[in-house]
């Protein structure tokens, strides 16, 4: 007996698609904004000075370190390589790329426990509820499937079990009953 669950369907296919196979591309394109910003934070992150050419300066007073104190005789005083900024619009976008994901997850302010002080009550429960409209169908899918496979743990009971067993059911008006079972 084959019992599958599946987010999304594919017509004539036992394989489904999640959600995540939309949302993909997003979430490529912020971490690609991420890595950006990492390699500008390390190209900016070591401090750069500019000396002028006669300035003498020893060969080993330069190091990797973060932090150097180099002495040079000159009559000019060193300044530093500005770092490049991001552009402007970076950060926008990779909100913009995080809003459009939790969208497509079915993900909003009032799930993650995110609601201003004069909303009410009922609204923060309406938004919550809004938000799991979109997960609806596979949460019914998710009840039939479960269903199915413990109907068939039943029918293995009925048909392996020689030896009467007590079993706790869940009865009519949500109250636990004792059954005893047998093949």
């Amino acid at each position: 007996n084959l019992h599958v669950l599946t987010d999304v369907d594919v017509p004539c296919q036992v394989y489904g698609k999640s959600h995540i196979d939309w949302s993909v591309e997003s979430q490529d394109a912020m971490q690609r904004l991420d890595t950006m910003r990492m390699d500008n934070v390390r190209a900016a992150g070591v401090t750069r000075l500019l000396v002028p050419e006669d300035a003498n300066i020893d060969e080993d007073a330069i190091t990797d370190s973060a932090y150097d104190l180099i002495k040079f005789s000159s009559g000019v005083f060193p300044s530093h390589i500005k770092p490049p900024q991001l552009y402007g619009d970076v950060n926008n976008m990779r909100e913009t790329l995080r809003n459009s994901i939790d969208e497509l997850s079915g993900i909003n302010d009032a799930m993650l426990g995110q609601v201003e002080r004069e909303t009410s009550g009922y609204a923060y429960s309406f938004a919550t509820n809004q938000a799991n409209m979109i997960r609806r169908r596979l949460f019914n899918k998710y009840i039939g499937y479960t269903k199915s496979i413990y109907k068939f743990y039943l029918s293995l009971a009925g048909k392996y079990w020689e030896v009467e067993k007590e079993v706790s059911v869940l009865g009519p008006e949500n109250m636990y009953d004792t059954r005893y079972l047998s093949g």
